[in-house]
């Protein structure tokens, strides 16, 4: 089996807030996937079955999505029973214990979504792999928007701009690029991570040079009305406080990964079509 994918959320405010993918196989057979890592298989075999732990969620169904539309059997798994509205086959997998999922499935790679903070996140990859180094690809992007997003940042943006108030941002930053990203998109360079070869280090995927401002600008000419701001020190800056992308881990994922962001604007519609929908039912505050 060759390595994995992953994916964590960490907190917004610090320089590296990310969605982790990171290709993690290792994290489940820490001995022997080392050394067959993308970086020591030249020519691997095509992926036809992933198993995608997280894929219930926000960010795994995305993948999964993707996966699917590749023609690769995709089998979510996570800790709890079958979520409502799994599209896919599931497993109930505990992440310590994992090895009984994995011999069932037999997938030819693992696609998991870690967790929250990319501290703990690096630290279990580098124990999973015994490598300080781990020889897989780990793609960050930063704060993530879609339908269905569990943070709810978005729907209180548009609340704001519905109702005519300003949108907190950050004072010092919110007109240079940030660290934005479509779900979509994680799908996407999830697809191209799992079918790459010869990958490893970091690699960023997110919207080219998209600020808050700008998206704050794009999300009120979709409802039709204008945005006005409320600049705020960066600790008070609801609902985003995420921080600028990394040119060089940018520049990777163009170059090595293929990865190809999707225009601001692509992800307009769905997001407004999902808000529309679920206004009346969302919480107040994210």
């Amino acid at each position: 089996m060759r390595p994995v994918c992953g994916v964590s959320f960490c907190a917004p405010q610090s320089r590296t807030c990310s969605a982790l993918l990171a290709v993690l196989g290792a994290s489940l057979h820490p001995n022997h996937l080392v050394a067959e890592s993308l970086g020591n298989r030249p020519h691997p075999s095509p992926v036809t079955r992933a198993l995608v732990i997280g894929g219930a969620g926000f960010i795994g169904t995305a993948a999964c999505k993707e996966l699917m539309r590749r023609g690769v059997e995709t089998i979510a798994a996570g800790r709890t029973p079958r979520p409502y509205g799994t599209f896919t086959s599931y497993r109930t997998l505990d992440r310590s214990q994992p090895e009984a999922v994995i011999e069932e499935v037999r997938p030819d790679i693992v696609l998991d979504l870690v967790g929250g903070d990319p501290l703990p996140v690096d630290r279990q990859v580098v124990v999973a792999c015994g490598n300080a180094q781990p020889p897989v690809p780990a793609l960050r992007a930063g704060a993530v928007l879609g339908p269905e997003d569990p943070t709810l940042r978005i729907a209180q943006v548009l609340r704001l701009l519905e109702s005519g108030e300003p949108v907190p941002v950050p004072e010092q930053t919110f007109e240079q690029p940030a660290a934005l990203a479509w779900v979509k998109d994680l799908g996407y360079a999830c697809a191209l991570a799992c079918a790459a070869d010869q990958l490893s280090g970091l690699y960023e995927v997110v919207f080219e040079q998209v600020s808050l401002r700008a998206l704050v600008e794009a999300l009120a000419r979709a409802l039709g009305t204008a945005a006005t701001f409320d600049p705020r020190p960066v600790t008070e800056a609801m609902p985003y406080r995420i921080g600028p992308p990394n040119p060089a881990e940018v520049e990777r994922a163009r170059r090595e990964l293929g990865f190809r962001p999707s225009a601001l604007e692509d992800a307009l519609p769905e997001i407004l079509a999902w808000y529309r929908v679920r206004r009346a039912s969302l919480p107040a505050r994210a």
